[in-house]
């Protein structure tokens, strides 16, 4: 998708962010599942999280009037919400297979950037 690829566009560097991330939490072959699982959800929440603001963008810009472009703004919050709920489950799964140091590094240095 040209669009993802923009510079700040969400996603733009998605991949970039998860790979440090996986090598931060060192991985391993027994998790790879389980991250690859997390991985996936966050780059799905991603896709409608840029088409959300993009929606919201072109309703202010075509002159749609202010209704409608308060319903865009809540189509993309309960997008978002979605995303992030399965983010949060996939999260879970895979932080309930890390052992103690890779939880602390998952504690104090995951950023919530990744999944917001």
């Amino acid at each position: 998708n040209a669009q993802a690829g923009m510079a700040g566009a969400p996603g733009s560097y998605l991949e970039g962010r998860l790979a440090f991330v996986k090598a931060e939490l060192a991985i391993e072959q027994a998790q790879e599942a389980d991250w690859q699982a997390f991985a996936t959800a966050v780059r799905d929440q991603a896709q409608p999280m840029f088409h959300g603001m993009y929606g919201m963008q072109n309703a202010t810009a075509d002159g749609t009037g202010f209704p409608a472009r308060i319903d865009a703004r809540i189509k993309a919050l309960d997008e978002r919400l979605s995303g992030l709920k399965a983010v949060r489950s996939a999260a879970v799964g895979l932080y309930d297979h890390l052992n103690q140091a890779q939880k602390h590094m998952a504690d104090t240095r995951l950023p919530m950037s990744l999944c917001m």
